[in-house]
């Protein structure tokens, strides 16, 4: 019997304006997230921690803001493993 299933291909991602990258700091390694098209800047900072760690973000908290001029997010991985992400914040 012939397969009915079809594949279908993703265009590429487009990034958004260079202007939209932005540094995530995180357990000591400069991280850049750079947004695609169709992603939010959240969703760019998880992918990049993501890539990064080797390992799913299982939960994002809620980000507040810290001293020194950063925001921070508490972050856990899919394997247990609990981090803060910092982002700077905009001068």
């Amino acid at each position: 019997m012939p397969s009915t299933t079809t594949s279908i291909e993703m265009p590429p991602r487009t990034l958004k304006d260079p202007s939209y990258e932005f540094t995530v700091l995180y357990e000591g390694a400069i991280l850049k997230a750079s947004p695609a098209s169709d992603e939010s800047l959240h969703d760019a900072m998880i992918r990049s921690i993501e890539d990064h760690a080797g390992a799913s973000v299982a939960h994002c908290g809620r980000c507040k803001l810290a001293s020194g001029g950063y925001y921070r997010y508490p972050i856990q991985l899919d394997n247990g493993k609990r981090v803060d992400a910092f982002i700077p914040a905009a001068s």
